[in-house]
């Protein structure tokens, strides 16, 4: 491509002229497929990946067989459906098919029906990507930032974690093995590539449209998707010139070594998701499908994708694409060397051969022309949507050559690999009719005056099938809860039908109706998907006939009906019992707090009704912890509405555990019956910080009267408190004195003229104090004439001894006092 600059810009600013002409194709289309709904999952970066799952509306099975991942993660925040492919993964519906606007814009938010045709054809689920909260980035000077999550090979086990996550939500298990073909632009189309080289065995192929982030990756690492067909293309006048070498560049470099690998420039395109990249990806997809999955291949479990052999494809002269026509020839009758081969494009066979042919001739000889009113002449060049739901049916198209020049004696026009007629007028005109569904790759094969072909430029026609609508099948119900029915209460029905339009469940809707002695009313969502689950309520006593009609939400099908006959009874005066088995109400530090106890009426409100409550001591004590109640709740004949009393808590300042108080329901009147619970636990929890020694109590599991200071759990006669302040096991008893190192009980050393007494001491108990008395008479204590010593603290640990003179007393007496 070694033109002169200005000669280039010339031609760019024609051909791209030429392409911003957009006809309107409406129509009234039905689309029987449907989004199933979305999952998220997290990412490495700690952002997240949301998943939308789509799924074909097929007659030939209730597995889809494969997946086409669709992805963009850059995840750019702002309205631009590039970010966000998750559209490809939704329901196109009537806004699809109307084109209203001009704009190329409008042309990227176009949900991409090329995908969804590729996966009816082939029973395969479209999954649509969203990396959220994502930003481009990484082409900073030093190289990738972590921000830059689309160039982050761990992406990959993110997809397929929500894959597995989709089969799950929505109930289709052969997710988790489908083989997968993957699809991206831009950051997306680096994603899709590394994904083939995270599991070769499992991709069926790729398209990777315009990604320059694939220059990031480690090339030994991508070897391991050499063997998976893929579709590279990069715009011809993209903005960054590093995106367009870094696709060359890996091109060149994995074609070099066997890679079965093509690459195409979007002639007149910068960084745009348009253009043949795009669509061709999806007829390249549709090719490798068929050879690459066995027809007898079981959904649900792994499949072995048939290996593609180089030889058996086609090649694509790279060096030929500024001509009148590109240089296609087979592999096998190629006669260059394999290191010239591997220079060249590959491509699955002959028939995306001459499509790429058609794509790459940067000069042909002739040019398509079409009825404006017809064909959507964007980009790609010749683009057009058709549908066979519509009344006429639109399943037509006209294509004309514009030859300058009389140097075309015929042209051969082919649909893909079929000769749809040769015409030897010009302007060369055909008309393709009764177009079947699917992509069809549409061109002109032009046969020179003088010997020699040409080949004109690409047109894809993308024809959507005919919705199909079958009557679903009930599987199971109508059935109602079980139990009595009784009139004036909801009851609640169901029902469950398959749909043989691909067991799409989400396509049906269930309609109730009833007849009897009264006019049954039904809950929200009735005549929806979401009426397979409903509540009917009966409004008097007798006999009804219950009936679901089911039937496919799109289209016009017969619904098919059940029916099931259901005995309703009077209501009985009701089911009284406590809201809740167990409530709690928080002390208070002063006064009284109240705590709120409700009863129910249920199962009933015929006539009037009344229950007797009352409060027992559980281990809370009526007086000092809570007061005491007892009365009777009373309900109106026909009154549902709860009923409630109140218990009065004692608060304080107090640390202390949590006290229960006993609750139950008495002596219920006019023919109500006591329901469960009848009987409740209400728990006082205490709001007061624990001092030092209730945590030391609860650290030594001691609770209720064995928590009191004065305890003496281990029966060894040394209380709590003197455990606590000594560091002692009070569940275990103690005899030993402390050595200095070891906590025990005080030490007492006699010797001539003196008594003293050695004791360890705890600095972090700070609720406590340390006394040493003595006496002469064990009446009267005082600390007259002790001298005490300490010793260096280890940790908070301090040992004090104690001492006082015997002098001329007769007998002496010493204690240690502690006090909290």
């Amino acid at each position: 491509m070694n033109k002169p600059p200005n000669i280039r810009r010339q031609r760019t600013l024609v051909f791209g002229a030429t392409f911003i002409a957009v006809a309107f194709l409406a129509s009234n289309a039905v689309a029987a497929s449907v989004s199933l709904g979305e999952v998220t999952v997290p990412t490495e970066s700690g952002r997240t990946l949301i998943l939308r799952l789509w799924v074909p509306d097929n007659t030939t099975g209730a597995k889809v067989r494969g997946i086409l991942v669709a992805a963009h993660p850059s995840g750019v925040e702002f309205d631009s459906f590039q970010q966000d492919y998750r559209p490809l993964a939704q329901n196109p519906q009537d806004s699809y098919w109307v084109e209203t606007t001009t704009t190329d814009f409008a042309a990227t938010r176009r949900m991409d029906l090329a995908m969804q045709l590729v996966a009816k054809r082939h029973n395969f689920a479209v999954v649509g990507l969203y990396f959220s909260g994502q930003h481009p980035g990484g082409y900073a000077a030093n190289g990738p930032t972590p921000a830059d999550v689309s160039m982050m090979p761990a992406q990959a086990a993110a997809l397929e974690a929500g894959i597995n996550l989709l089969a799950t939500t929505y109930s289709r298990s052969e997710l988790a093995t489908a083989p997968i073909a993957t699809y991206g632009f831009s950051g997306g189309s680096g994603f899709s590539l590394y994904y083939a080289a995270y599991r070769p065995g499992r991709c069926i192929a790729v398209a990777h449209n315009k990604g320059g982030s694939i220059g990031d990756y480690d090339p030994v690492f991508l070897e391991a998707a050499e063997q998976v067909p893929v579709m590279l293309s990069y715009g011809e006048v993209d903005s960054s010139q590093m995106r367009i070498d870094a696709i060359k560049n890996v091109f060149a470099y994995h074609r070099a070594k066997g890679a079965l690998w093509n690459l195409i420039p979007d002639y007149g395109l910068g960084h745009e998701s348009q253009g043949y990249g795009r669509f061709l990806g999806a007829a390249f997809f549709d090719h490798l499908i068929e050879k690459r999955l066995p027809h007898d291949w079981v959904p649900g479990s792994a499949p072995t994708l048939r290996p593609i052999t180089e030889d058996g494809g086609w090649l694509g002269d790279n060096t030929t694409w500024e001509s009148a026509s590109s240089s296609i020839v087979s592999f096998a009758s190629s006669g260059a060397t394999l290191a010239a081969k591997r220079t060249m494009s590959w491509l699955p066979d002959q028939t995306m051969a001459e499509a790429w042919r058609a794509v790459t001739t940067h000069y042909p000889a002739g040019n398509l022309t079409s009825p404006v009113s017809s064909l959507t002449t964007t980009k790609p060049k010749q683009l057009a949507y058709f549908n066979l739901n519509v009344t006429p049916v639109v399943n037509s198209q006209t294509l004309g050559l514009s030859v300058p020049g009389s140097n075309v004696s015929s042209v051969d026009w082919k649909d893909g690999d079929v000769v749809a007629g040769t015409v030897t007028t010009s302007p060369f005109t055909q008309t393709l009719s009764n177009l079947s569904a699917g992509i069809h790759l549409v061109r002109g094969q032009l046969l020179l005056n003088g010997g020699g072909s040409s080949t004109s430029e690409l047109a894809i026609l993308l024809v959507n099938p005919s919705a199909t609508n079958q009557t679903p099948t009930i599987l199971s119900g109508p059935t109602i809860s079980a139990g009595t029915t009784y009139a004036g209460l909801p009851i609640g029905c169901s029902a469950r039908a398959s749909d043989p339009d691909g067991s799409i469940e989400e396509l049906l809707t269930y309609t109730w109706s009833a007849t009897g002695p009264g006019t049954v009313t039904f809950g929200p969502g009735n005549g929806t998907n979401a009426g397979k689950d409903m509540t009917a309520t009966f409004p008097v006593a007798g006999s009804y006939t219950l009936k679901v009609a089911v039937k496919d939400s799109i289209g016009s099908s017969t619904p098919v009906n059940s029916t099931l006959a259901v005995t309703v009874i009077a209501q009985p005066p009701g089911t009284l019992a406590f809201s809740s088995p167990t409530y709690s109400q928080l002390e208070g530090d002063v006064g009284s707090t109240t705590a709120t106890i409700n009863v129910t009426r249920t199962v009933g409100f015929n006539g009037a009704v009344s229950v007797g409550y009352a409060t027992a001591n559980g281990t809370a004590l009526a007086g000092s912890d809570y007061t005491a109640t007892s009365g009777t709740l009373s309900w109106a004949n026909g009154e549902a509405t709860s009923k409630s009393f109140t218990v009065s808590i004692t608060g304080d300042t107090s640390f202390e555990p949590d006290e229960t108080i006993a609750l139950s329901l008495t002596s219920p009147t006019g023919g109500a019956i006591l329901g469960s619970p009848s009987s409740a636990t209400l728990t006082i929890t205490n709001g007061d910080p624990p001092q030092p020694y209730d945590s030391w109590a609860i650290d030594n599991h001691l609770s209720g009267d064995n928590a009191l200071a004065t305890a003496n759990p281990a029966g060894d006669g040394i209380c709590n408190l003197m455990k606590y302040a000594l560091g002692l096991d009070p569940n275990k008893a103690s005899t030993k004195p402390t050595d200095g190192v070891n906590p025990g009980l005080p030490l007492f050393e006699f010797e001539p003229g003196s008594l003293s007494l050695t004791y360890q001491k705890d600095a972090g108990k700070t609720d406590i104090i340390y006394t040493v008395k003595a006496s002469t008479d064990l009446a009267g204590w005082n600390t007259t004439g002790i001298v005490e010593t300490t010793q260096p603290f280890s940790g908070n640990i301090q040992n004090v001894t104690a001492k006082i003179l015997i002098g001329s007393d007769k007998q002496k007496f010493m204690r240690l006092t502690i006090e909290k």
